[in-house]
Order: structure tokens, then C-alpha cells, then sequence
């Protein structure tokens, strides 16, 4: 009896001991399923388990960064968070147990695409397999390298501009060295001076080019000295005129009282001359450009709704513009405009730098370029540049 009893003993306590183990066992288990949520709900990335074609369950983050609740995201077919270009693909990975990354768009809530990358690998979870999937948002990063091709792309054009540049301008300065001496000695012979004259334009237009490129390539010096901005514009009737041809007019609605700024004068030239032979071409049939100034004290980045984008950030400005009623732009070419070498003209009529010429020298001096068009209705140019403060 007493070794029947104590037979019994030994079994309770082994009971007793496999249960403990038991629990401990649970204990470490759902210790370790809190971490690993923790985890994936601290994640930068999403993270999602799908059981089939489902999702059972996921980080917040997985569910944010396609505009859904959790509640909403967990239970949806995995397909319908796909755009519809990359489903085929996706329903065939989820086939096979592949770590490679994907790349593709993910279909926001809103209808609108994300570029993700993601990873998965098939788990053994208890008596199922699941595939833990993570991925993250790339359009940032990809929108950065974009950025930093066209930099780098930039930065070669402007090298190229510059030496081309230099270069040209020597052998201009011969060319027009040449023609004022031999103007002077065709005193009386009208017709031969004319010719003379041609040759001595068409070289300052080259010379205004190469100008332009050293701006655009950020190789010209300035020499920035406080102006009169309405004094320089007065002062560029005679050229505007030459410039533009007969069949356009510029209206001039100038401040009654000096707009100070401090700039290189060749370059507030060369800002309003781009301005307006832009015009000009949007005026085939000739027409009005009309040059506009005013001094403005803005405190658009001060209000509560910010600055909007046509708008100078906050303090005193001088602003600057040069409106049309022409051709106009379409969105997709107003979106361009400022873009460097891209031109609608056709060829030998320009040369994509003027507009990109423009805002490189009102951004190097501190200020703001923007443009409004519509197609029919014309263009308006908005230049603001920090007023001078003579106190």
C-alpha cells in the first residue's frame, strides 16, 4: 500500500510539474507574440500576415500607408490593395515561397497609387502556413533620385553653357569690334552702313545668348548695385522697341516713386527683356504687352492658411509684371515653362533658356518668379524681388 501511495505522489507531482511547464511554456510564447507586436507596431514599415488571400492580421503602419483603418484593412483580399497592372504578378508570387523584393503600386484608398517594395516569406503558424509580407513607401526616395539625376544632368549642361559661353563671347567681340569700326568708316554710304547695322545686332543678340548661358551655368559675376527698378525699365524703351518689332506694343503702368532694389543692372535687363520677347511670340499677330510695377508689403506666409503659390513669402517686395494677351499655355507646358532647354518654339526660334534664365537670376538675388496662362487668354509673369531698405 504505501508504495502505491507513494506511486500516486510521484504521479501528481509529475503532473503537476508537466503543467507548470506548460504554463511556463504559454508564459514565453505570448511574452514573446507581445514583443514581436511591439515590434511590427513601432515598424517604419508595413507589416502584414496573409492567410490564403486574406489578411488576418497587420501593423498599423501597413494599413495607414494605403489611407485604411486597421479595422478595415484586416480581412481584405490581399488583390484589392493591388493596382490593377500588378495583380497577374502578384497572384503568381503568392504561389511560391520567394524572398525576392517586389516592386510595384500598391491602390490607396483614395484610388491613387503608392510605390512600394515589398518582401514576404511563407511561417508555420500552429497548424497553417501564413506569408509575412513587409513593405515600404519608395516614392519619396525615388522622387529623390530623380531629383538628384536632374541635378547632376544640370550641373553637366552648365558646365557645357559655360565653356561654350566664354568661348563665343571672345569671337563676338571681334565681330562687333569689327562692325562699329567699319560703321565709322561708311560715313555717307547709307546702304552699306545698313548692312553694317544688321551684322552689329544680330552679334548683340548672340552676345545677349551668351549672357543668358552664363547665368543659366551661375558663371557670370554679378555686380549688384541698388536701382530704380521703374528707372531701368523706362530706360529699356528705345531697345524693347527695337526688339519687339512694329506689331507689338508695351504699355508701361510704372510706380509714380522709386522701387529700390539691389541687383546687377544687366541682369534686371535681362530679366525683363526674356519676359517680354516671350511675350512676343505669343502674339503672332502682334498685340499689347503691358509691363506693370507696384511696391508690396506682403505677410502671405503670416497667415493662418500660409502662403499660397503665387505668392511672395512675407516682407516688402517689388513687383514686377509682364502680361499678355496671347497663345496662352496648356497645363502640361505651363508645368514645363521654367524648365531648361525645353522650348515649344519652332527650331531656330529659341532656345529653352529665357524662362530658366529668368528664375536662375531672380532666385540668385533673393526673390520669386511664377506664371499664370491659359490657352487663348494669355500670360502673366509675376516677378518679386526683395524691396532695398534705405534706412
Amino acid at each position: 500500500m504505501g508504495e502505491d501511495h507513494r506511486s500516486a505522489a510521484e504521479g501528481v507531482r509529475d503532473s503537476d510539474g508537466n503543467a507548470a511547464e506548460r504554463r511556463r511554456y504559454e508564459q514565453a510564447l505570448q511574452s514573446s507574440e507581445e514583443r514581436f507586436r511591439r515590434l511590427a507596431e513601432a515598424s517604419y514599415e508595413g507589416v502584414t500576415i496573409i492567410e490564403g488571400d486574406r489578411i488576418v492580421d497587420a501593423n498599423p503602419q501597413a494599413a495607414s500607408m494605403v489611407g485604411y483603418e486597421l479595422s478595415e484593412y484586416i480581412g481584405m483580399p490581399v488583390l484589392n490593395l493591388v493596382a490593377p497592372e500588378g495583380r497577374a504578378a502578384v497572384a503568381d508570387l503568392m504561389l511560391v515561397d520567394d524572398t525576392r523584393p517586389w516592386e510595384g503600386f500598391a491602390l490607396h484608398k483614395n484610388g491613387s497609387k503608392v510605390l512600394v517594395e515589398a518582401r514576404s516569406r511563407l511561417v508555420r503558424s500552429g497548424e497553417s502556413v501564413v506569408r509575412v509580407t513587409v513593405f515600404r513607401d519608395i516614392g519619396e526616395r525615388r522622387a529623390m533620385e530623380e531629383r538628384l539625376r536632374e541635378t547632376e544632368k544640370m550641373q553637366v549642361i552648365g558646365r557645357l553653357a559655360s565653356s561654350v559661353a566664354h568661348d563665343f563671347n571672345n569671337l563676338l567681340s571681334v565681330i562687333l569690334g569689327c562692325a562699329h569700326l567699319l560703321d565709322a568708316e561708311l560715313a555717307g554710304q547709307d546702304s552699306a552702313r545698313g548692312l553694317v547695322s544688321e551684322i552689329a545686332a544680330a552679334g548683340e543678340r548672340a552676345s545677349a545668348l551668351t549672357r543668358q548661358l552664363l547665368t543659366f551655368s551661375r558663371r557670370h559675376v554679378p555686380d549688384p548695385r541698388v536701382l530704380d527698378v521703374n528707372a531701368v525699365i523706362r530706360g529699356m524703351t528705345q531697345m524693347l522697341s527695337r526688339l519687339l518689332g512694329l506689331e507689338v506694343r508695351v504699355s508701361m503702368q510704372l510706380e509714380g516713386h522709386p522701387s529700390l532694389v539691389q541687383i546687377d543692372p544687366g541682369q534686371l535687363e535681362q530679366v525683363v527683356m526674356n519676359l517680354c520677347t516671350n511675350a512676343r511670340d505669343a502674339l503672332p499677330e502682334g498685340g499689347e504687352i503691358v509691363i506693370r510695377t507696384e511696391a508690396v508689403a506682403s505677410e502671405a506666409a503670416a497667415r493662418a492658411d500660409g502662403a499660397g503659390p503665387d505668392d511672395p513669402p512675407s516682407g516688402r517686395w517689388v513687383h514686377v509684371v509682364v502680361s499678355d494677351g496671347g497663345i496662352g499655355m496648356d497645363p502640361v507646358t505651363l508645368s514645363r515653362a521654367f524648365e531648361p532647354l525645353f522650348t515649344t518654339k519652332a527650331l531656330g526660334r529659341g532656345t529653352g533658356l529665357g524662362l530658366a534664365t529668368v528664375q536662375a537670376i531672380v532666385s540668385q538675388n533673393g526673390g520669386k518668379v511664377t506664371i499664370e496662362s491659359r490657352v487663348t487668354r494669355g500670360t502673366t509673369a509675376h516677378v518679386w524681388l526683395p524691396a532695398f531698405d534705405v534706412r
